[in-house]
């Protein structure tokens, strides 16, 4: 499976019809949508270095959605 293929299907397992959080100063307001345009965005840049930071917010989304999960299995 391709890394992109991956966080796709890791996405998967999470609510992805909210708002996020990412970071102080980086607020989502749909990660599904958001997600969806960043890879529209990933396709069209195919073979290009340009990609990477899109591909990397994408795994900073999943990134955080497993640290929620994370934080609210600790309570």
């Amino acid at each position: 499976m391709t890394p992109i293929n991956e966080v796709m299907f890791q996405l998967q397992k999470h609510e992805l019809n909210r708002d996020l959080t990412l970071h102080k100063g980086c607020y989502i307001t749909n990660i599904k949508n958001t997600v969806e345009s960043l890879l529209n965005v990933l396709k069209s840049q195919k073979g290009n270095r340009a990609y990477l930071p899109y591909y990397f917010t994408i795994v900073n989304i999943l990134n955080k959605l497993n640290d929620e999960k994370k934080s609210k299995r600790s309570y």
